[in-house]
Formats: C-alpha cells, structure tokens, sequence
C-alpha cells in the first residue's frame, strides 16, 4: 500500500533536487553519458589537426584505460559488452599516447582485435580511415564542392540529404585539390593484422559501380569545379559556426568540419580550428573511470523537461525556478534562418521564414533546429505563461516554424520535412542517416497543439483552429503508422518510447477510448516485468520487435504517464511502476541509473542523458499523485 504521505515525501525531495541543479542561466543541463568512441574520436581529431601537444590529453588517455574491459576491448553500452567499432577507434586513437597506461591500453586493444573476426564494414569505415590516414582521400567516395550551389529543384542537393551535408561538405572541401594543407603527409602503415584486414574489408565494400562514379565526378569537377566553388563551400562552413565555436554542436559534426578548414588553410583558420576545439573541451566530464569527453550538451532537452516536472508539483514553491527556465527557453530561441526553410519556401511560397524561431536539443543551435526540442521548448515557456510580448513571439513563431514542418502525412521528422533518402547509394550504413517522419515526435508535436487547445493561453485563442488541424492530422498519421499493438521509433529505444508517446499524445487529444490506445495499453499490460518496472534491449531495433531488458527509470516512467493519461492510475501495473520508481529515489532524491536509452544512430551508437531519469521520474510520479487524487480518497490510500 502507498499512501499519499510517501508520494509527498518523494516528489518533496525530487523537486529539491531539480532546483538545485538549475544553473545561474535559469537552465538545466546535465552532462551526457556515451561510449569511449567519443573520447578515441576527440583525441584523433586533435592528433589529425596537430594539436595532440597542445591540448590536455592525459585525463582522457587514463579514462581511456579505466574503461577499458579485462580483454583488451571496450563495450558500446554499459552492460560491459566488447564491441568491436568501439575498440577500433579508441586503439588508432592510443597509437599515439603519451601516457604509459594508453600506450599499454593501446596494445591490449589491438591483441583483442587480432583476435577477432573482420566485419563487413562500411562506407563509414572508408571516410573514417581517410581522416585517420590509413587510406587517402582519394581511395573513398568523392563530393563535388558545387554541391553547395545546386539550386534546390536539383536533385541530389544539400537540402535533400539533411543533417550529413555537416559531413559532406567538409568532405568536398579536403577532396576539391584547391586545400592549401595536406590532410596526411602521408598514408599510415597498418601497425597490425586487424587494420590490414579492416581496410580489405572497406576497400571491398566500395565496389566497380561506386569507382566507377568516382571517375566520373571527378571528370565533371575537372570541367567545372573552380576555385569560386572551393570557397563558397568553406564559406557555408565559415557561415554555420554556432554561437559557442562548435558546428552542429556535435562533437563528430565539430571535428570534422574543422579538420576540413585545416586542410583548407591551417594558418588562415587558426582561431576558428582553436576555438571550437575549446568548446568541445567544455563538455568534458568526470566519470568513475576518469574524464572523458562528451558528445554534446542537452541545455533545451534538459530544460524543458524539468520545466515539465516542476509544473506539476506545488508551482508556488517553484514560481521563481519555472520563470527562470522559462526565460531560458525564450532567451536562446533561434530566429536564424533555418537550413531547411529553403525546402519550406520551395513549397509553400506563403511561409515567412522571418516569422520562425525554433530550438535545437543544444544550448546553441542557430542553423538546424529540430522539431522535437521546438515542440518541448514551447511547452517550457507555457509553464510560465504571462502573455507578454517576448513569449508570443517566442511561442507563434515556434508553432509558425511547426506547423510548415508537419509533412502530408500529418507527421514530423527532426530536421527536415519530406527528406528523400538519397543517402541508401553512399553504402554508408547506418551513419549516413536519413530524417524520416517519427511517431515520437509526431507524438510530441500532437501533445504540444492539444495543450494549446485544452488550455487557456491569454494572447494565443486566434491560433487554436491551425492547432486543432494540426493536431487531427497528427492524430490520423498515429493510427496509421501502429504496429499492430505498439509503435516504434528510431531516435529513442525504441518501442517502448514510441508506444509511450503515442499513447500520451492520442489521449491528450481526446482518443483515450480509441482502439489504437486500448490495444497499446494492454500489450503495456503485458510485458511488465516481474519487480514492475519497465524496460528495453537495443536489440530490439535490429529484431525488429520489442526485446526486454531490465527495469530503468526512463522507460517505467514513461510507462506510468502512459497509465495516467489513459485513465488507468489505479490498475495494478500503475501501483507497481510508481512503487518501482519510489524504491530507486537515491538519497539526493534524483534517479540516476545509465541507461542507454536515446539512440545517436539507431542500432549502432547510443548514449545516456543523465537528467532524463530524475525530470522523467519526477514528472511520472507527479502525474500519478494527480491521478489518484481525481479517483478519490480511496484510490489515494489503496494506491
């Protein structure tokens, strides 16, 4: 039996922790946990750029060694298992340690690897052993640099390919032959067996057909590429710097596009190549195995959803934190004109991108905003709804920039709207990702507009038709894209989070009673695990259904709000999914179990927002109290 008084206690102890966590910006950002790549993929990137002597490596070769498993490898995910990929970057970046623990992790790497099958690899695999100098630039898939100037009713442009035109044109800009600075002096000699092998492998993989085009593009810029290209090419670079120095605020986004300005010219992009090395440097974090270094900042992700949290709790408690976060939100609104407004105009010659601001999941995000953090922003900015001047800007124009990214489906993708995938022909594998609608995200977006509906927002009742037909046809995409009894989704793991949000979003746009929910509901029903929490394999994404894994924090809360939305606070897998999260509360009141529970590259690179648990658990139980309480004082007792 839970009673009141216990929830009370919880959520007292979660809300102080989220207040003390809320930094002096009025933000929330938590670091973010991934695998050693990141760190083996920094370290490369200062050696590639000469840098190796100047910045302060140490810390990370150590963290490299600690986390390095008793047979040489490390694992992807923390359930400790040897990866392969994972190992491979983290031994070519140690080839060149200072420390004698990386050199000695080094050599136990490579021992590990020698000893392994060589996998079918990639064209991932080729571009990365271009920038590691096992292989020359001219050995992998070539891109023109006038790519850049293809007008947008030319296809392929760099409006179809989405996000990896931040690998592509910096590609273009090291293989144009106008770079002033070699990439390598000269090709590395494979130190041993298992790099011969992977470069077999790779070579292999780019076959007669892809060489063939290779030629052939080549042929084409020798006729028309020029040195007016080159520089527009490093100039869309130059031009899509982020307030911060990093590009894309990504650390594999970063690297790369400032590896290509030193091959462009070393000297003349000297402090552009230091700064955003700088920045990286700012998201480096302490772990149990020593400092590594992360893959990004999640200040809006973080933000929005703590503001989410702290709504449903005692708001006067919390007035001063909600307005602070709020504020947050509205201050670091992105009113740039967005990469993918060139897709927007092109079909719809009445969208104003001057009347668009949006969000990244980033703290700085100026050029390629995404629709899952807009919709989440906008909902942390409602949280303190004053109706001034500053939050209906910041609120219209996110939902102008919103409802142009709705596809005709009725769906939402991340970056791009209707994005083809013109990628599938690089043979890039899973990296060289493509931006399809999303059920989440959808999902999201369906929350978002239903909010504006349900709710009174002085300033905005003149925008609730636009959201109302949004929200419908949000709706008709959810119905349509289940699953028989669950949805799934590439950018969260991934059944469970599609299926959650779905549930949330149909029942807050009044379909609780809908077959879609009630059929999703019980197969939730049905896979509660026996210590009632919730929880979920990556596996399932290369399966193709859903494989359990053991309970975490992310997955039963999102579970939980899924009961309370559809009316089912006082079942018994609700009781237990609450008694779930109230036993995990650690002594701080946060919940902070690594759970790999949000997918970088689906299938392939995962990684852990560390706040996520604590602003999800926070907001789950805060929801359930609310829901026994509208079933009456029995339901709050025998909860």
């Amino acid at each position: 039996m839970m009673a009141l008084k216990t929830l009370e206690d919880v959520l007292q102890k979660a809300r102080d922790r989220l207040h003390t966590w809320q930094l002096a910006d009025g933000s929330w950002d938590r670091p973010v946990y991934n695998d050693a790549r990141t760190t083996g993929f920094y370290l490369q990137g200062l050696q590639a750029m000469g840098r190796y002597d100047t910045f302060p490596v140490v810390p990370l070769e150590l963290y490299l060694a600690n986390s390095q498993l008793a047979c040489g490898a490390w694992p992807a995910l923390p359930d400790g298992v040897a990866d392969p990929d994972v190992t491979a970057i983290c031994a070519i970046a140690l080839e060149q340690a200072q420390t004698r623990e990386g050199r000695e992790a080094g050599l136990k790497a490579r021992d590990w690897l020698d000893s392994q099958p060589t996998p079918q690899l990639d064209a991932f695999w080729l571009g990365y052993f271009a920038f590691t100098g096992h292989l020359s630039y001219d050995e992998i898939p070539f891109c023109p640099t006038w790519i850049v100037s293809l007008p947008h009713w030319w296809h392929p442009n760099i409006y179809d390919i989405g996000v990896l035109k931040w690998g592509l044109i910096p590609l273009s800009i090291i293989q144009s032959g106008f770079a002033c600075t070699a990439p390598h002096t000269k090709t590395r000699i494979p130190t041993a067996q298992w790099q011969s092998n992977w470069l077999a492998s790779a070579r292999r993989n780019f076959g007669r057909g892809p060489r063939l085009v290779n030629v052939l593009l080549k042929g084409v810029c020798a006729l028309i590429g020029t040195p007016k290209h080159f520089e527009k090419a490093v100039q869309w670079l130059l031009g899509h710097v982020e307030e911060d120095g990093t590009f894309f605020s990504l650390v594999h986004m970063t690297i790369f596009s400032a590896h290509s300005l030193y091959c462009a010219d070393a000297d003349a992009h000297r402090a552009v190549i230091d700064r955003a090395l700088r920045a990286l440097e700012t998201w480096q974090a302490d772990t149990p195995d020593g400092r590594a270094q992360g893959f990004c900042d999640s200040a809006t992700w973080d933000t929005g959803h703590a503001l989410r949290a702290l709504e449903h709790m005692s708001k006067e408690d919390s007035a001063e934190a909600i307005a602070r976060g709020s504020d947050f939100l509205i201050s670091s609104q992105s009113f740039h004109v967005f990469d993918v407004e060139h897709k927007l105009v092109a079909r719809d010659r009445s969208y104003d991108p001057a009347k668009s601001g949006a969000w990244t999941f980033h703290r700085y995000g100026l050029y390629c905003p995404d629709a899952d953090d807009t919709a989440l922003a906008v909902m942390g900015v409602l949280t303190n709804w004053q109706n001034t001047p500053e939050q209906r800007r910041s609120v219209l124009s996110a939902f102008h920039w919103l409802w142009a990214m709705q596809d005709g489906k009725g769906a939402w993708a991340s970056w791009s709207r209707g994005e083809k995938n013109w990628v599938k022909f690089l043979r890039g594998g899973a990296w060289f990702m493509y931006d399809p609608s999303c059920p989440f995200i959808t999902a999201r977006n369906v929350c978002l507009n239903a909010q504006l509906i349900a709710r009174t927002y002085a300033g905005l009742e003149a925008h609730i038709p636009k959201a109302r037909q949004a929200m419908q046809d949000g709706v008709a995409y959810l119905h349509a894209s289940q699953e028989e009894d669950k949805w799934v989704c590439s950018w969260f793991v991934h059944y469970l989070a599609a299926t959650c949000a779905a549930i949330e979003a149909l029942c807050s746009a009044g379909e609780a009673d809908s077959p879609s929910v009630k059929r999703a509901v019980r197969w939730l029903k049905s896979i509660a695990q026996e210590d009632g929490g919730y929880g979920e394999s990556i596996g399932s994404f290369h399966a193709k259904q859903y494989v359990p894994a053991p309970s975490s924090t992310v997955h039963t809360a999102s579970v939980l709000m899924c009961y309370v939305a559809a009316g089912e606070a006082g079942c018994p897998e609700a009781q237990q999914a609450a008694q779930w999260l109230i036993r995990r509360q650690e002594a701080d009141g946060g919940w902070h179990d690594i759970d790999f529970f949000s997918s970088g590259v689906a299938g392939v690179w995962y990684c852990c927002y560390t706040g996520t648990a604590t602003f999800y658990a926070t907001l789950a139980l805060s929801l359930y109290q609310e829901g026994l309480e509208a079933r009456g004082p029995s339901a709050v007792q025998n909860g």
